[in-house]
């Protein structure tokens, strides 16, 4: 039975289908192009990235367009030092010029127990691993609440890193199109982005909640505006993010990204277009030119009192929440926002699973929870800034004078 099997005798040359000599030339490596069967040259090793192509956070084009090639010059431009170490082992096939063992190098063997495709087809591929690991009946519910569990954990060590060591210590200060500057600003982004669509759900509770939530940010304490650096800092971390991101765009695309590869950098275009354009209708407004409206504040949680409650002052702000009714009374702009909020949901879940994938906090055998566990929070998070217009026009104010009748306006203001 073991003919139809045989590869040859121990120290002799790989035969295999095709008359190969069996020596890891670059001939040999560039018989492997396709994407079910793709060797690279890296730094006079040779790996087989097969199993990686769908993993690769830069997507599988760039990959592809140096398979059966030398691909040292631009791996090495574009990823730290330390990645193939970390990441490459158990692709390794070996060094450019040896003779590997084993029958890898023969390229169209194709006897059933030499596809590596195969074992995954059979009972002894995944649903053997998965009967050994949960039994017949497969993961259970406590498996399920363990394992993302765990993902929660990792996913807040990996922000909670990245946003502390702040975007002053990225690497781009010396070399500028490296990748720590878009990742860590990144990540503070989306804390950022996170904190403020969770903050912005006090719409749905009325004037009072999201004026005076609004009001704190802006007077945190009664002695300064403490916001003020932390929109200092994000300011950097989108211009940094920006930055760095054109220019590995550029060189990516000089090198080999399709069009198709291009929809960060499209999808990003459209976020920062659309961050302008929401600055300047809210943020950027003074509150001597937006409409004020007057509640009565105090320094904890929700930040307001009663409107008959004296022993709180009486204060005023920008009327944000009727700005925004006003805004989304209209159906171009809900539509606007719409399509603002898909681009955003669209990027992040790209961006972070190129982050996760690579980060070297997240364990390798974690990195799949993390990423849908990643994926399920910019979902929820880009659902909140959904609803945001959707309720606006949905419930719009229908008398302002008796918006502006209920607030406690002092009589010198009248």
């Amino acid at each position: 039975y073991g003919k139809k099997y045989e590869v040859g005798e121990l120290g002799s040359s790989m035969g295999g289908g095709s008359g190969g000599s069996g020596v890891l030339d670059e001939d040999e490596v560039a018989k492997h192009t396709a994407e079910d069967d793709c060797w690279v040259i890296i730094n006079g090793k040779v790996y087989d990235v097969t199993k990686w192509l769908p993993l690769h956070p830069g997507g599988v084009a760039a990959i592809m367009a140096y398979a059966g090639k030398d691909a040292s010059e631009q791996f090495n431009m574009i990823h730290p030092e330390g990645t193939l170490e970390k990441h490459g082992k158990k692709y390794l096939v070996g060094d450019l010029g040896s003779v590997p063992a084993g029958a890898t190098v023969a390229n169209n063997l194709a006897e059933p127990l030499l596809q590596k495709a195969i074992p995954n087809e059979h009972w002894w591929g995944e649903a053997r691993n998965t009967h050994k690991m949960y039994g017949p009946l497969g993961p259970s519910v406590t498996n399920f609440l363990i394992e993302y569990s765990y993902a929660l954990v990792f996913f807040v060590i990996m922000l909670a890193y990245e946003v502390g060591a702040t975007v002053f210590t990225v690497k781009n200060f010396k070399v500028v199109h490296d990748k720590s500057g878009l990742t860590r600003a990144a990540l503070f982004m989306i804390f950022f982005v996170t904190i403020h669509g969770l903050g912005n759900l006090h719409v749905l509770a009325g004037a009072d909640h999201f004026n005076s939530y609004g009001y704190f940010l802006n007077h945190p304490v009664p002695w300064g505006k403490l916001m003020l650096p932390v929109e200092l800092y994000l300011l950097v971390a989108g211009l940094m993010h920006v930055f760095v991101a054109g220019v590995r765009t550029y060189k990516f695309k000089k090198m080999s990204m399709g069009l198709d590869q291009l929809w960060m950098a499209i999808s990003g275009l459209f976020i920062l277009a659309f961050i302008v354009i929401h600055l300047s209708q809210f943020r950027l407004v003074s509150e001597d030119a937006a409409p004020k409206y007057y509640f009565r504040s105090k320094w904890m949680y929700p930040f307001f009192c009663e409107k008959n409650d004296t022993s709180c002052e009486i204060v005023h702000f920008k009327d944000l929440y009727r700005m925004e009714m006003e805004l989304f009374s209209s159906l171009g702009w809900c539509a606007f926002y719409l399509v603002g909020v898909l681009f955003f949901i669209s990027h992040a879940r790209e961006g972070l699973r190129k982050i996760i994938t690579m980060h070297a906090l997240i364990p390798r055998s974690r990195k799949a929870t993390v990423n849908a566990l990643a994926e399920a929070i910019i979902i929820f998070i880009g659902l909140c800034y959904l609803s945001f217009p959707i309720y606006c026009y949905l419930c719009p104010i229908r008398d302002w004078d008796a918006y502006m009748a209920q607030q406690p306006i002092p009589k010198e203001e009248l």
